[in-house]
């Protein structure tokens, strides 16, 4: 089983297969994380998607693969933690983990996207991929920062919820990664208003710069 899924990764149609599994994540579990064991079913997906990422930095025989492996499984311990003792400390951990191992997913799909050889439509998806991890990345970030400063992030038509609680975070994460910006959650707080800028300039950069480079170079290679 585990020299099928390394092949699978470390070939290119692996970064297509990645952004099918995030886009499930994102837009189909995420949603429906109130309904159901749509929520456990979440934390199995991303976990899936972590372990996914060992083969394709050089498995466990390279020091990013195991540093990959590492903050994979510490990943899932916290998880499994904040099931059976659940507390504030975990939550900030969790959140910190969970950054630490989409930095580390991101890197290593962009490695492959970007290293020597011909630009293909799957590394074109893994650049997509790559851009809707920056967005889930950011709504950990802005969980982090409501678990420090509670308060810094509120929804308008109920600005007693607690955000930091379940997945409208995902949601303005996106929303101000694509520079909507519908106004129904808005951050309040300074570090929140900081971060939130800082989003939507990498929102608008990350196509123009890095997508827009990638699908510049298959380009010139279609021509020669």
């Amino acid at each position: 089983m585990g020299r099928p899924l390394s092949k699978l990764w470390r070939e290119e149609s692996g970064l297509s297969h990645c952004l099918v599994i995030l886009t499930v994540l994102l837009f189909v579990i995420y949603p429906l994380a109130g309904v159901g064991m749509a929520n456990n079913l979440g934390v199995l997906v991303f976990a899936l998607l972590l372990l996914f990422g060992v083969p394709a930095a050089g498995g466990l025989g390279s020091m990013v693969g195991r540093a990959d492996a590492l903050i994979a499984v510490a990943w899932v311990g916290v998880e499994l933690l904040i099931v059976f003792s659940p507390g504030y400390s975990l939550l900030i951990i969790e959140a910190c983990v969970t950054l630490a191992a989409l930095l580390f997913l991101q890197s290593t799909i962009l490695i492959q996207v970007f290293k020597p050889g011909r630009i293909t439509a799957h590394r074109i998806r893994g650049a997509v991929a790559t851009y809707l991890l920056l967005g889930l990345s950011w709504a950990w970030i802005y969980r982090l920062i409501l678990l420090l400063v509670p308060g810094a992030i509120v929804e308008a038509s109920n600005p007693g919820q607690d955000l930091a609680i379940g997945t409208k975070l995902v949601y303005f994460s996106f929303t101000t990664l694509t520079s909507v910006g519908y106004g129904d959650i808005v951050p309040v707080g300074p570090f929140a208003r900081s971060f939130s800028n800082l989003e939507a300039l990498l929102g608008q950069l990350y196509p123009v710069v890095l997508i827009g480079r990638l699908v510049s170079l298959g380009g010139r290679q279609d021509q020669t």
